[in-house]
C-alpha cells in the first residue's frame, strides 16, 4: 500500500491530517461555506485580461498565463469528475447537466444536489461519503483558485497602472475586504498528501472507468501546475528589492513547507498587493492538496493499490 503521509502542521490556520483519517471522520466535519467567502474574478474575464491586455515578456507576465492555463484545467479535471459519478458510478440524478465543462456554479448545484439526498451524511455508504467529501472540498478548492486569480488580476494592474479598467473585468468579484476572506486561526481542516506519495498511488493503480482515470491523471497535473506557478511567483518575489517580500531560500524548487514559511516572513512586506498574494497562494496550495487527499481516499477505496507491471504506453 502507498504511504499516507502526516504532514507537519507548520499552518497556524489550519490542522493537517492523513487522507486516511477521512473514512472515518464524519462528512460535515466544518461548516460548508460559512466562513470560506473569497473574492474572485470569472475564468473568461482573466483570460481576456491575459490576452488584451498583458503584453509584457517577463517572468510576472508568463506567470499570470500559467494561472490561466491551471484555471483551465481545473475545470477539465472537475467535468471529469462529475463525468465519472454521472455516467460510472449511478450519480445521473445528481450531476447537473453540462456541455464541454462544468462551470463553478454548476459545481456548487452538484454539491447541494448530494447533501439533499441519501448520498449526504454520516449513514451513507462509505463510497458515497467519501465522494460527497471529495465534492465538497472541490468546491472550495475552486474557489481559492479564482481568489488567487483575483489578487493576481489586482497586483498586475497595480504594477502597470494598465489603461484597461478593471472594474469591468472583476464585475461584482470584489465584494469582501480581504481579512475577511483568510480563515480565522483553527476554523480549517485540511487532509493532506504529498506530491510524491499522490503520483506514486497513480502510477501503482489501475482505475476502471475512464472519466475517474482522466481524473486521476489530470489531479497529478494540476499539482505540478501549481508548482511550476508557485516557483515562478517565487522567482518573481526573489528580485523585489524588500527583503520582507522575498522568500526564504528553498533548494531547486519551492516546496509547500517553504511557501508557508513564505506566507510568514512575508506580513512585514509594505507591498500589500505582493503580501496578500502570497497568502491567497498558500490556502490554494493547501485546498488543492486537501483536494488530493480526499481523491486519493476515495480511488483507495474503490481500487486498492496492488504493484501491478506498468500500462505499455
Amino acid at each position: 500500500m502507498i504511504r499516507s503521509v502526516l504532514a507537519v502542521a507548520f499552518l497556524a490556520t489550519v490542522v493537517l491530517v492523513p487522507h486516511t483519517a477521512l473514512a472515518q471522520a464524519p462528512v460535515a466535519e466544518q461548516p460548508h461555506r460559512s466562513d470560506f467567502v473569497m473574492n474572485f474574478v470569472g475564468g473568461g474575464d482573466f483570460r481576456s485580461w491575459v490576452s488584451e491586455v498583458v503584453e509584457e515578456d517577463t517572468r510576472w507576465a508568463h506567470s499570470l498565463r500559467t494561472l490561466g492555463v491551471l484555471h483551465n484545467h481545473m475545470h477539465e479535471l472537475m467535468s471529469d469528475l462529475a463525468a465519472h459519478h454521472r455516467d460510472e458510478a449511478g450519480g445521473e440524478d445528481l450531476v447537473p447537466a453540462f456541455e464541454n465543462r462544468i462551470s463553478g456554479g454548476d459545481w456548487t448545484e452538484y454539491r447541494r444536489a448530494i447533501e439533499s439526498s441519501s448520498d449526504a451524511g454520516v449513514a451513507a455508504s462509505g463510497d458515497a461519503r467519501l465522494r460527497h467529501a471529495l465534492v465538497q472540498v472541490t468546491e472550495i478548492m475552486h474557489d481559492r483558485v479564482h481568489h488567487a486569480m483575483f489578487k493576481a488580476l489586482v497586483r498586475d494592474d497595480l504594477l502597470h497602472d494598465r489603461d484597461a479598467e478593471l472594474a469591468e473585468f472583476l464585475r461584482d468579484g470584489r465584494a469582501y475586504e480581504f481579512e475577511d476572506t483568510v480563515p480565522q486561526e483553527g476554523r480549517t481542516r485540511n487532509e493532506w498528501i504529498s506530491q510524491d506519495d499522490f503520483r506514486e498511488l497513480e502510477w501503482a493503480t489501475s482505475v476502471e472507468g475512464p472519466r475517474l482515470h482522466a481524473a486521476f491523471q489530470k489531479m497529478v497535473v494540476f499539482d505540478y501546475l501549481l508548482y511550476d506557478l508557485m516557483e515562478q511567483w517565487a522567482r518573481v518575489g526573489a528580485e523585489m528589492d524588500e527583503a520582507a517580500c522575498r522568500p526564504p531560500e528553498y533548494g531547486p524548487r519551492i516546496s509547500g513547507h517553504a511557501w508557508h514559511e513564505y506566507r510568514d516572513r512575508v506580513s512585514d512586506c509594505s507591498d500589500a498587493s505582493w503580501r496578500e498574494l502570497v497568502v491567497v497562494t498558500a490556502l490554494m496550495h493547501d485546498r488543492i492538496h486537501h483536494m488530493m487527499a480526499r481523491m486519493a481516499a476515495l480511488v483507495e477505496a474503490r481500487h486498492p493499490v496492488e504493484e501491478a507491471a506498468p500500462e505499455s504506453d
